[in-house]
């Protein structure tokens, strides 16, 4: 018997140390906070969302985080 195997490599991520994301498009209005969705497995990859000022502050640890305005 023949077996063939196809194997899907695991992707390449090249990623930023900071990422700013902005919610004040002109200094008064205030767009609703966007849900940042990694959609990946949170029970097969760990998260650490932090603030950008200070790293040592976590502000979530799911696959997903919405900012608070």
């Amino acid at each position: 018997t023949t077996l063939e195997l196809q194997v899907a490599p695991i992707p390449s991520f090249v990623l930023e140390d900071v990422y700013v994301l902005c919610t004040d498009t002109n200094g008064t209005e205030v767009v609703g906070s966007p849900l940042m969705d990694t959609g990946l497995d949170a029970s097969a990859y760990s998260f650490e969302w932090s603030e950008a000022t200070d790293p040592a502050v976590v502000l979530g640890t799911d696959s997903s985080y919405m900012p608070t305005v």
